[in-house]
């Protein structure tokens, strides 16, 4: 079963715009996430630099209880083993939440008082997914939107632009080589209904006169045709007293 041409564009678009959501949905939420982590390092390393800007040689062992008993998130224990700064993505019980959420870590080596300690900061992550998961649904959602209003101003613009291509088929349809009335095609204002509608409007008028001259010849053929018997009876009245004296004797003589 054919289908009309304005279907067929419609469902290439929108299994491209399918396909193209599919792949983008998951490239946006991992891109996304990605931007979260990225920019949540960048607030570890800027919080640990401004951290060792500080005058910590003026720490004592007790400023330093004190500060890991009121900073959840920021500890400094005694020890090193670290060369380096180091950041990861870690899993850690929270009491008040009851179940383990996950939080990006940073370790990095310090010096107090000439002793080595380990800085430990940490951010929860739990706000990022949150926040990935409104966005990427955001994202759907807007994508399904324009999908919906692509089609419906699709079907309503394409009914518009290709009005000027029905009218010039309806008038192909109705016309009649036999009448005089041909075809009248206006400007469309677009370039290739206008080169159809001209093609068409050559293609007609070539084959009208064709037409006409064929049958104006059949018409005088035909009249020549039936001129011939009406002069028969005058020629047989000819014809009937020669053969009378062929049939007598020394006829052909007095014909001569």
């Amino acid at each position: 079963m054919s289908k009309k041409l304005l279907i067929k564009t419609r469902q290439g678009y929108l299994a491209f715009s399918v396909v193209v959501l599919l792949l983008a949905a998951p490239a946006f939420y991992y891109l996304s996430q990605w931007l979260h982590l990225y920019q949540t390092d960048r607030v570890l390393q800027l919080h640990k630099d401004a951290f060792s800007r500080l005058d910590l040689d003026t720490f004592s062992d007790e400023d330093l209880v004190v500060w890991n008993k009121y900073n959840h998130d920021v500890k400094i224990l005694r020890g090193g083993g670290l060369s380096k700064d180091t950041v990861f993505t870690t899993t850690i019980f929270d009491s008040l939440s009851g179940h383990h959420e996950l939080y990006r870590e940073m370790r990095a080596p310090l010096t107090i008082n000439n002793k080595p300690y380990t800085y430990i900061e940490r951010n929860h992550l739990a706000e990022m997914q949150d926040m990935v998961y409104g966005v990427a649904f955001i994202f759907i959602v807007v994508i399904g939107i324009l999908l919906i209003g692509i089609t419906l101003f699709s079907n309503r613009w394409a009914k518009k632009l290709w009005t000027p291509f029905y009218d010039t088929l309806k008038q192909i349809q109705s016309f009649d080589i036999d009448k005089s009335r041909e075809p009248r095609f206006i400007p469309t204002g677009t370039e290739e209904f206008d080169y159809l509608n001209n093609s068409i409007g050559k293609l007609i008028e070539k084959n009208t006169a064709i037409y006409r001259n064929q049958k104006e010849f059949i018409e005088n053929a035909a009249h020549e045709l039936q001129t011939p018997p009406h002069g028969y009876p005058d020629q047989a009245g000819i014809l009937i007293p020669v053969g009378r004296a062929i049939r007598t004797p020394g006829g052909i003589d007095r014909i001569h």
